[in-house]
């Protein structure tokens, strides 16, 4: 039992390695990427509208499944690491996503990577009450009644969140594969891992763009009293139960 669980330890810290420094750059890359994909096509016929918000959720949830579904696992703990490249690309989908909403809901001039990446955190939690989660996700992106500011933070800072990013990554992967000995199973449970958590991530980024965004400077300051967690964007209703978990 202690020598899985240290085996365990073992390659999650080994997949935080892996796709930590891959992320960190990741939120800025994807965001020129998309950023330069819209400025080509400036017509707002061709562009995403609030209307196709859940269309645009549904279609990277369905890319990211196949991905994890064709990654072709191999068996057994150790094998997770070769999905490094799959779990990087399932991110990257995801980042392009909220990037996506953003711009249907016209919150382009937003769309830094502090934003991107408090999007991101805020909906890794799996319940109502998600303290450690809450505590990442606000030293980028607070709400503040009907608004959400998003903090520009020092890059050691974003590097640190960025790896813990990844950490989070690297545990919720291990805690899917349910069937991980079984190498067609195991691929079945990760397809359907990253459609549901790519899903959560495109739910949580409707319900904040739907809200006033606004940009705070690393040294401008914000009274506590004034600081909601960002949890509380999702009322008890919309909040599901995380069924890998």
């Amino acid at each position: 039992m202690i020598s899985q669980q240290n085996t365990s330890n073992k390659v999650i810290q080994e997949l935080q390695n892996q796709i930590g420094e891959k992320i960190i750059t990741s939120f800025d890359m994807v965001a020129q990427d998309r950023s330069n994909y819209f400025a080509k096509n400036p017509y707002q016929h061709q562009r995403p509208s609030i209307e196709s918000s859940n269309s645009i959720v549904n279609g990277y949830a369905k890319c990211n499944g196949g991905i994890s579904v064709a990654a072709n696992l191999v068996p057994g703990l150790l094998g997770m690491l070769a999905v490094a490249p799959e779990i990087i690309t399932v991110m990257r989908n995801q980042i392009a996503m909220i990037y996506d909403v953003g711009v249907a809901y016209d919150k382009q001039q937003y769309l830094n990577k502090e934003l991107l990446a408090g999007v991101l955190i805020s909906s890794l939690g799996t319940g109502l009450i998600t303290p450690g989660i809450n505590a990442v996700a606000n030293r980028v992106i607070i709400a503040q009644g009907s608004k959400i500011i998003a903090r520009k933070v020092s890059t050691p800072i974003f590097q640190d969140m960025a790896r813990w990013i990844a950490g989070k990554y690297a545990q919720q992967i291990l805690k899917s594969s349910v069937s991980k000995y079984l190498p067609v199973v195991g691929s079945t449970a990760m397809g359907l891992w990253s459609a549901y958590s790519t899903k959560q991530v495109g739910n949580k980024s409707i319900q904040i763009f739907e809200k006033e965004i606004e940009i705070l400077d690393e040294t401008q300051s914000l009274s506590e009293s004034s600081i909601e967690y960002t949890d509380n964007l999702l009322s008890t209703s919309d909040v599901e139960v995380n069924i890998f978990t």
